[in-house]
């Protein structure tokens, strides 16, 4: 069973599309709403709304992403058996087979330890030490083309567990907090 960790703030409704959009996949899913110290209203709202299944833990602050997501990775990575995870945002809406093809490239390349999706675009990411990380426009490629690239789109990645237990999980400095 492929665990799912969502992490949600302040948005019931787009987190409830993102929880519908993985529950159409053709694979056996956990999926576990984690919320950031979200408004009491919003976060009761979602809790209450969830289809039976879904796991809802609560985090008493909003840690950011890293702080907000790290306990449960720290959890899946000590206790619970499946070899992949896919962290999404509360706003991640994958499409047909996206979990498919991604778990497809990790099965096919024992090196790859973190991919993520095309995230609406063909834009390339590329990184200088002079000029940061940016995204660079791009050509569409076939479906299910892995390339490497100096990071990934975090809305939405697969994690191979060997691959968090080597380099750890989210840099917790990094609070990234959208309004």
């Amino acid at each position: 069973m492929l665990e799912v960790f969502i992490l949600h703030w302040n948005r019931p409704g787009e987190c409830l599309a993102t929880v519908a959009s993985f529950a159409d996949a053709t694979i056996p899913l956990h999926i576990t709403v984690i919320d950031n110290a979200s408004e009491p209203g919003k976060r009761d709202l979602l809790k209450a709304s969830l289809p039976q299944g879904v796991a809802f833990k609560q985090n008493l602050e909003n840690r950011g992403w890293g702080g907000g997501l790290n306990p449960t990775l720290h959890e899946w990575l000590f206790s619970i058996e499946s070899e992949f995870a896919v962290v999404a945002a509360h706003d991640a809406l994958p499409q047909g087979a996206c979990l498919n093809l991604l778990i497809k490239a990790m099965e096919g390349n024992d090196g790859l330890g973190m991919v993520s999706p095309e995230y609406g675009s063909y834009d390339i990411p590329v990184y200088s030490p002079w000029r940061g990380a940016r995204l660079l426009p791009g050509n569409a490629r076939p479906a299910g083309t892995v390339e490497c690239v100096p990071f990934i789109h975090g809305t939405l990645m697969l994690f191979r567990k060997r691959c968090l237990q080597e380099i750890g999980v989210f840099d917790e400095r990094f609070f990234c907090l959208r309004r």
